[in-house]
């Protein structure tokens, strides 16, 4: 066998290891977006969770809050700035929900799951009232809010319905 040939078999079984090199970094590469998919939900799945998890043990805020989305004027001045504060959080996540499903990280349905605790609030009297007057809401929001409702099949239910103890709770101010 000359050298030429031996050249020839050894360029071959470098390409060929380029080749097998390339598709284990492919392979890698795919592995590592779906990790980072993951990990991204689960970031969203732990921060709407934690805030519900956190308003659990402050009774004055879920009032606050169902007090705020059956009838936003009736809050007081100091109300309204807790309830501010508790829905910005809100729209904060679901706008980096909508910005992770631009990038890719995030199906729709997902974020329109996140969504809807948003898109709740809004449908009730109060909550439209605040939405309207909240300078809060990013332009991301607003739009992903208002494609929501240019599509009412995909809304959720009423509020009375997904969450009637809301709207008990905020019944018991009234009567009290």
């Amino acid at each position: 066998m000359n050298w030429e040939a031996v050249g020839a078999i050894a360029g071959l079984i470098g390409v060929g290891l380029v080749i097998v090199s390339l598709l284990y970094v492919g392979i890698q590469v795919r592995q590592s977006n779906k990790d980072a998919k993951s990990q991204a939900r689960q970031d969203l799945i732990d921060t709407f969770a934690g805030l519900g998890w956190e308003m659990s043990f402050k009774p004055e805020f879920l009032r606050i809050v169902a007090d705020g989305i059956v009838n936003w004027p009736s809050l007081s001045n100091m109300e309204k700035t807790q309830f501010d504060n508790i829905m910005g959080r809100y729209l904060s996540n679901l706008q980096k929900a909508i910005l992770q499903m631009e990038d890719g990280f995030l199906d729709s349905k997902t974020l329109d799951h996140f969504g809807n605790q948003m898109i709740l609030c809004v449908l009730m009297p109060g909550g439209e009232e605040w939405y309207k007057e909240t300078t809060l809401a990013v332009p991301e929001v607003r739009r992903y809010i208002a494609d929501r409702f240019d599509h009412p099949e995909g809304l959720p239910p009423p509020a009375s319905e997904a969450i009637p103890h809301w709207i008990a709770l905020a019944a018991e101010k009234q009567v009290t």
